[in-house]
């Protein structure tokens, strides 16, 4: 069996979304698909395999891709067709089509490792966002690129080679940092410090591994985004209203458009503002709320797929969102400034 090429794809695509694809057309799609879905697991853009309890990146990809091949009763792929399609590929060339493709397969990798991360480990999103907030924030650690890999490490131990730190070696030498003193900052002074004295070990240390070690340290990270530091400064209540007129000022004043434009129902529409105001509450405070996109628009919408999130609601999703949360911030900043705004 031959691989597929640029200049072959068009061929068995067309075959592929036939009435009755041929077993030799399903065969070297699939072929193509999973070494698409192995690449994009090895190129790092998403989360490790260890770190959702899957030992083998090959039974990842293919737990991946498997829902892309469900069939229909006639014997079709209809998630193939519907992405297809869309996107009216019999009018691009063979590299763009070869381009739509690989989007395709990286993005149901996207979903399924996600998917599979969550499941495995819900609470370990929310760990490494703050880890990484922390770093970004501290005054010696830095984050760095390493083999498609977030590192932390700090300037004088960058270049330092060494054994890999695993969570458990690096959880030892960061506890008594940790004891007596469960705040942020101590832990990350710790992590500094650690790195740059343990000689036996690297320099640097992966994101993922330093938040893990941080969590098994039993220190609960807190750590704001910058523009949310002000908001601290507020109380809960007042957090509560700026986060309504937010609402009104972006969400609300948009809602004529997407409705009469027939962009969503009104159902659909109100699902979106709830799930803004959840995705905003998670980033802002303990005090509840999504932590992810699609989590925060799943909750009002649960009937709606990964795969129908991304081609019918995201833009709207995170557009929505994003204008919100800006505005929410300057608005905190400014009642901060001027309490009798």
């Amino acid at each position: 069996m031959s691989a597929l090429t640029p200049e072959t794809l068009p061929e068995c695509v067309r075959a592929m979304l036939s009435n009755a694809p041929g077993p030799e057309a399903v065969r070297r799609y699939v072929d193509l698909a999973h070494r698409l879905a192995q690449a994009a697991l090895r190129a790092g853009r998403f989360h490790r395999q260890a770190e959702i309890g899957v030992s083998d990146s090959r039974d990842l990809a293919l737990d991946a891709i498997a829902d892309l091949f469900e069939r229909n009763d006639q014997g079709g792929f209809p998630r193939l067709d519907r992405y297809f399609e869309s996107l009216d590929w019999e009018t691009l060339s063979p590299q763009e089509l070869w381009t739509i493709n690989r989007r395709l397969i990286s993005g149901v990798v996207a979903d399924a490792t996600f998917r599979n991360y969550r499941l495995s480990d819900p609470s370990l999103a929310r760990v490494i966002r703050n880890t990484k907030r922390g770093v970004l924030q501290h005054d010696r650690l830095v984050l760095s690129r390493r083999f498609q890999s977030t590192v932390i490490t700090t300037p004088s131990a960058e270049d330092r080679d060494g054994a890999s730190w695993t969570p458990q070696t690096l959880a030892a030498r960061l506890i008594p940092f940790a004891a007596g003193n469960q705040q942020t900052p101590a832990i990350l002074d710790g992590l500094g410090d650690v790195l740059e004295t343990d000689y036996g070990f690297s320099g640097t240390v992966r994101l993922s591994v330093a938040a893990l070690a941080i969590r098994e340290c039993g220190v609960h990270l807190n750590v704001e985004d910058p523009d949310f530091a002000t908001s601290q400064l507020l109380s809960a209540e007042e957090l509560d209203r700026a986060l309504e007129q937010a609402l009104r000022d972006t969400v609300d004043a948009k809602k004529a458009f997407y409705l009469r434009n027939n962009k969503l129902s009104p159902d659909e529409f109100e699902a979106i503002r709830n799930a803004v105001e959840s995705r905003i509450r998670g980033e802002v405070s303990e005090r509840g709320g999504a932590t992810s996109n699609f989590d925060a628009f799943h909750a009002f919408l649960p009937a709606i797929t990964h795969s129908e999130y991304r081609t019918g609601y995201r833009n709207v999703f995170e557009y929505l969102y994003q204008l919100t949360f800006n505005r929410f911030c300057d608005l905190v900043r400014s009642w901060v400034e001027d309490p009798a705004a």
